[in-house]
C-alpha cells in the first residue's frame, strides 16, 4: 500500500471510514495492488472543502460507487494506522472516547513506532493529564517501542514533562535503559531536565544509569555533562567516582576525571578515590597527565600530594614520572613524609638523565639543607653516568660561599666518579671554590692523588699548588 498525504489539515468522519473535511491546500493519494487488481484514489477539497475523489482501477478511471467506498473505508483504516495522517485530532479523539487505556489499545495495533510515537507524544501533551497517568505512559514506552531511535526521540520530545513532574524521573530513566544503542541511550539522559534547587535526586538517577552505558566514549560525555553538578555534594562525588570504574580507554577516563577533579569542591576523602582511580590508569601518558593536572591543583595538600606520589610511583616511563613530579612545586620545608616518597621515587628511575634533571632542580635545596642532601646524594650515588654526576654536582656548587659540611657531604660522590675527566673538572672547581681553605685543600690532594690520568692530575695540581710546584707537592 502506498500512500501520500500534503498539509495535514484532513478531518476525518467520527469511525474514522471517511474523510469529512479538507483544508484547501490539503491532498491524499492512497494506491494499492492485491493479486492482479491495483487500485488509486486522490482526494482533494472543493470549494466548499468537502471531498472530492478521483477513483481509478488498474489504470482505467471509475465512478467512486459503494464498492469503492468500502475499499476506501477499508483502506483508510489501514492508512491511518501505517502513517501519521491525522494522528494528533485521531489521538485526542480516542482520548477524549476511551481515554489513556484507548490510545495504549489503538497504539498496539500500529506498526510503525514512527507512528506509535506520535500518538503516545498527543497523549502525553494533554492538558489535563495527571502525574500518575504521565508516569504510567513512560513506563510503557520501553514495551511499546521498538526502534532505539524512534525511543530515544520520544522520549527527549518527552523530557519537558520532567520539569513540571521531576518525580517521573525514575520512570523515566527506567525508559532509558530499554535502550540498547549506548548513542541513543545518552542522547536520552541528556535531555533530562536537572531543577536549578534539589537537583541531588535528578543527576543521582542519571549516574545510577550510566551503568547501562557500555561505550566508554559515550559514558564519559555524558558523565562529564554531569561533572559540574556531582561536586556539589559528597554523595554525589562517590556516585560519581563510583560510575566512571568500569571505563576500560584510560584516555575516556582520564578525561571524565579532569572534569570533574576541581579540588576546591571535591571532598579530601573523593579526592583520594580519583588519585587511587589514576593507578588503574595503564597508559603513561594518560596518567601523567591526569596527575599533573591535580597537582597543580592540589600544591596545598600534602596529604594529596603524598597521593600524587604513590599514583606516579610505578609509572614505567621516566619522563612522564619526571613530568609529574616536577609538578608538584614541593620544597626544602616540605614535610619529611613527602619528602622520602620524592626522592624515592627518583631512586627508583633507570634513566640517569631523567634522575639527574630531577636532582638538578633540587640542587640549591640540597646545598643549603643538610636534611635534603642527605636523601639528594642517596640518588646522586646511584647514577651510572659520570657525565650526568658531575653536571648535578655542578649546579650544587653554584650557590654563595658554600660550607665546608656540604664540601664533606660531596667529596665521596666526587670520588665515585670514574672518568678522570669528569672527575677533573669538579674537582677544578672545588679548588677555585675552597681556594685558602687547608684542611680542604689537604682532602683535594688526597682525590687528585686517586686520578690515573697524569695530564688531568697534573692539571689539577698546578691549579692547586701552582705552576712548578708539583715537586714540592711530592716531597
Amino acid at each position: 500500500m502506498e500512500s501520500n498525504v500534503f498539509m495535514e489539515a484532513v478531518d476525518l468522519c467520527r469511525n474514522d471510514q471517511g474523510i469529512a473535511a479538507m483544508s484547501d491546500d490539503a491532498y491524499l493519494y492512497i494506491g494499492e495492488r492485491r493479486g492482479r487488481v491495483s487500485r488509486e484514489i486522490d482526494i482533494t477539497p472543493d470549494a466548499n472543502g468537502r471531498p472530492q475523489y478521483e477513483y481509478t482501477e488498474d489504470r482505467k478511471q471509475k465512478n467512486f460507487d459503494r464498492e469503492a467506498q468500502d475499499w476506501l473505508k477499508t483502506t483508510l483504516l489501514d492508512v491511518l494506522q501505517n502513517t501519521t495522517l491525522a494522528a494528533p485530532q485521531r489521538a485526542r479523539r480516542i482520548y477524549k472516547q476511551k481515554g489513556t487505556n484507548g490510545i495504549l489499545t489503538e497504539v498496539r495495533r500500529i506498526d510503525s513506532d514512527y507512528v506509535r510515537k506520535f500518538y503516545l507524544l498527543e497523549l502525553l501533551r494533554q492538558e489535563e493529564f495527571s502525574q500518575e497517568e504521565t508516569g504510567r505512559v513512560l513506563a510503557s514506552f520501553g514495551r511499546l517501542i521498538d526502534s532505539d531511535y524512534e525511543k530515544a526521540e520520544l522520549l527527549i520530545e518527552a523530557s519537558d514533562l520532567l520539569e513540571r513532574y521531576p518525580d517521573l524521573t525514575t520512570e523515566y530513566v527506567e525508559a532509558v535503559q530499554s535502550i540498547d544503542s549506548d548513542y541513543e541511550m545518552r542522547r536520552a539522559l541528556s535531555e533530562i531536565h536537572i531543577p536549578q534547587a534539589n537537583f541531588a535526586p535528578t543527576v543521582a538517577a542519571i549516574l545510577d544509569a550510566t551503568e547501562y552505558l557500555e561505550s566508554d566514549y559515550e559514558k564519559a560525555e555524558l558523565l562529564i555533562s554531569l561533572a559540574s553538578y556531582a561536586q556539589e555534594s559528597e554523595a554525589l562525588q562517590k556516585a560519581y567516582v563510583t560510575s566512571l570504574r568500569d571505563i576500560s580507554s584510560d584516555y575516556e577516563k582520564r578525561r571524565t576525571l579532569d572534569a570533574f577533579s576541581d579540588r576546591r569542591k571535591l571532598d579530601p576523602e573523593v579526592a583520594a578515590m580519583v588519585l587511587e582511580m589514576a593507578r588503574d590508569i595503564s597508559s603513561d601518558y594518560e596518567r601523567a597527565e591526569l596527575l599533573i593536572n591535580r597537582s597543580r591543583d592540589w600544591r596545598d595538600e600534602p596529604a594529596l600530594q603524598i597521593s600524587v606520589l604513590r599514583a606516579a610511583d610505578d609509572l614505567s616511563s621516566d619522563y612522564e614520572t619526571r613530568r609529574v613530579l616536577s609538578e608538584l612545586d614541593l620544597s626544602c620545608e616540605s614535610d619529611q613524609q613527602t619528602l622520602d616518597a620524592y626522592f624515592g621515587i627518583i631512586h627508583r628511575l633507570s634513566s640517569d638523565y631523567e634522575s639527574a634533571e630531577m636532582l638538578v632542580d633540587w640542587a640549591e635545596c640540597a646545598a643549603v639543607s643538610p636534611a635534603v642532601r642527605g636523601r639528594y646524594l642517596t640518588v646522586l650515588n646511584t647514577l651510572s653516568s659520570d657525565y650526568d654526576k658531575k653536571r648535578v654536582l655542578f649546579e650544587v656548587l653554584a650557590v654563595d660561599h658554600p660550607s665546608d659540611t656540604l664540601f664533606a657531604d660531596l667529596i665521596p660522590c666526587v670520588d665515585r666518579i670514574s672518568s678522570d675527566y669528569d672527575k677533573r673538572e669538579i674537582l677544578q672547581k672545588l679548588i677555585r671554590q675552597y681556594r685558602g681553605n687547608r684542611s680542604i685543600e689537604d682532602r683535594l690532594l688526597q682525590s687528585i692523588d686517586n686520578i690515573d690520568s697524569d695530564y688531568e692530575r697534573g692539571t689539577l695540581l698546578d691549579e692547586l699548588v701552582g705552576k712548578g710546584s708539583r715537586r714540592r707537592y711530592r716531597e
